[in-house]
């Protein structure tokens, strides 16, 4: 691979092209297509070189372009004084986090991220004049960093829950349907038990349990469904694409090469309870029905 490279001076203008031909050791795949498509590594004492960032010697400009030589007795033109050696120097610092530290939530994310702040602070204190302050450094977490496809993500996941939401909505009105019907087919079996004395809260009870059964199961083999699918999600794409010819996931436009297979229990959770809920909400009507029916007219046909 062929490196252009073009160092800036203090004002942040371009210096010269610096051109370097390095051989390719290996590859890698971070599994992001953002990241995969336009990133490399390479030595990092070869980029400062080629960015004029590695160390140099700190000299002193002479007071007077000439000297005397006392040797020879003439002017000469005067050299600069070396005073120190000016490190290498780097624009960015990754900071990975110990093993076993949290930094799963964004509340965990932002406490490593203040706390590598106070640790530089502490460090800058330390060493004034040496380093840059504390103020001048930038401390971002990797979620700062990629906030505006975070963003998109999170958005697109509360897209779907808005519509798994209408869907449970509309399950309401499915569930009422047919508990209506269930307790106008059972007329006479309610109206026995009303009139052996079964109270209107219990025959009512009776009912909403049926519900929350029913959601309960539909809700924990959905679940179970749920987990298969998304444990083989990526094996499910690779025969639709290979026998059916059908890609859905495209890379440059999701920026992951593979379809995320984790399974956010949290948010599971939420929709099977919503649609146990569902269930409950849509028995609800049906089951005041059946518990506030008059026994003598439940049987008087019978």
């Amino acid at each position: 691979l062929t490196l252009h490279l073009m160092p800036l001076d203090s004002r942040g203008r371009g210096v010269e092209t610096v051109t370097r031909t390095v051989p390719v050791a290996n590859e890698f795949h971070s599994g992001i297509f953002e990241a995969d498509s336009r990133t490399m590594f390479a030595r990092l004492d070869l980029i400062q070189r080629m960015m004029k960032m590695d160390a140099a010697e700190k000299i002193v400009a002479p007071a007077s372009p000439f000297v005397f030589d006392p040797a020879s007795g003439e002017l000469v033109q005067a050299q600069p004084e070396v005073v120190g050696v000016d490190p290498a120097r780097v624009t960015t610092v990754l900071v990975r986090a110990a093993e076993g530290v949290p930094v799963e939530s964004e509340a965990a994310i932002a406490a490593f991220r203040d706390r590598v702040a106070d640790i530089y602070a502490e460090f800058a204190e330390a060493h004034q004049g040496e380093v840059p302050s504390s103020m001048s450094i930038l401390v971002r977490s990797w979620r700062d960093q990629n906030r505006s496809m975070i963003a998109a993500v999170e958005k697109e996941t509360g897209l779907v829950l808005f519509v798994f939401g209408l869907v449970c909505f509309t399950t309401v009105f499915l569930v009422l349907a047919i508990f209506w019907s269930m307790v106008s087919e059972k007329t006479k079996d309610i109206g026995i038990l009303r009139s052996l004395g079964g109270s209107t809260a219990g025959i009512a009870a009776l009912w909403l349990q049926y519900g929350a059964a029913v959601g309960t199961v539909g809700s924990g083999v959905g679940l179970i469904a749920a987990w298969l699918v998304v444990r083989n999600i990526n094996e499910i794409h690779e025969w639709l694409g290979q026998n059916l010819g059908l890609v859905i996931w495209d890379p440059a436009v999701y920026y992951f090469f593979e379809i995320p297979s984790d399974m956010d229990w949290s948010k599971a959770a939420t929709v099977v309870v919503a649609g146990v809920l569902t269930c409950l909400i849509g028995a609800l009507i049906p089951a005041v029905r059946a518990g506030a029916m008059d026994p003598v007219r439940a049987l008087r046909f019978e």
